[in-house]
């Protein structure tokens, strides 16, 4: 079985077995990932602000709230505290990686 994927117009083809497709399945589900695309952030930006320090948005924020998501990826059941205690630890390096691109 071949599996084609489309990306910006570009076709790339990648072989791939029922079986691999299954397994990639049930790693998504025992991760609890599979529905990520559906989940809400669990702090808004302006609570990410506040956290952070922040007194404005823009793409310095956008890489505060991908942290989040990240973090909430690798954490699927985490709670808002526990992303909050998240923030409030890594703050610095969260900072240093806004200031750097």
């Amino acid at each position: 079985m071949t599996v084609c994927l489309y990306t910006c117009g570009n076709q790339y083809w990648y072989p791939c077995s029922l079986e691999m497709c299954k397994s990639l399945e049930a790693t998504i589900k025992a991760y609890k990932i599979d529905t990520c695309w559906q989940w809400k952030p669990l702090l808004n930006g302006k609570e990410v602000m506040s956290i952070l320090g922040m007194t404005q948005g823009g793409p310095s924020l956008g890489i505060a709230m991908d942290a989040c998501f990240d973090y909430q990826l690798v954490h699927p059941e985490a709670t808002k505290e526990q992303l909050k205690e998240f923030l409030t630890t890594h703050s610095k390096d969260i900072l240093d990686e806004m200031y750097t691109f």
